[in-house]
């Protein structure tokens, strides 16, 4: 196995990578300081609740500005993602695992996508159809980062230099942030994940004193 590629790759995303660790690393030293010990500069600590804001809004503006962007063939197996949605939003069935090629999957996201594609498909063509769609997984990016504010808050109740760092560590992973692009079942899947997790984290600590941690395991 040829490994000179991936290492280059490594290699040139070193600088982003450690100017993420600085800035995480600075953070998590000095952020507990200016409340405890600094309490006259702990008013330049921000709020988690002010990151998650801004994380929304600079979601929110991502969004717009790639939603008619990128063209409308980019993602994982874009076509039989289409195919799906299309079968259902024309004969209004449920399809067979072996009537196409992406028909394999759970049918959630496809039933959720459908109506809009049926609207839509009468009217408009199909790239701006497919671009319109992209709505969908721009929401499920926007609920992902709620979620995480909120598992968050809970978990981490009293060290708001950690609830900042989980909420921008779990808002920008990159994966998430290509995938919520485009148009594909990844995105939902993601967010009805995570929300089962922050769900779970309550019932393990239903009766949990404010401030007290979360064991889990």
């Amino acid at each position: 196995m040829n490994f000179h590629p991936l290492l280059m790759r490594i290699i040139k995303t070193m600088p982003y990578l450690t100017l993420v660790f600085v800035m995480v690393f600075i953070i998590s030293l000095f952020g507990s300081l200016l409340g405890d010990k600094l309490p006259k500069l702990s008013i330049l600590r921000p709020e988690p609740s002010y990151v998650r804001l801004a994380l929304l809004v600079l979601w929110a503006v991502l969004a717009a500005n790639n939603m008619f962007k990128i063209d409308f063939r980019v993602g994982y197996d874009i076509e039989g993602h289409i195919e799906y949605i299309e079968y259902i939003a024309t004969k209004g069935l449920l399809p067979l695992a072996s009537d196409g090629w992406e028909m394999l999957q759970a049918p959630l996201n496809y039933i959720i996508n459908a109506p809009l594609y049926a609207l839509l498909i009468k009217r408009i063509e199909l790239p701006w159809v497919v671009q319109i769609l992209r709505i969908i997984p721009f929401i499920c990016g926007l609920l992902q980062i709620e979620i995480v504010y909120r598992a968050a808050r809970f978990v981490f109740v009293q060290r708001k230099d950690l609830q900042i760092i989980a909420i921008v560590t779990g808002s920008l992973l990159p994966m998430h942030t290509y995938m919520c692009q485009l148009v594909n079942n990844e995105p939902l899947a993601g967010f009805l994940m995570s929300l089962e997790v922050f769900f779970v984290c309550h019932l393990l600590c239903p009766a949990r004193k404010s401030g007290d941690p979360v064991i889990l395991f």
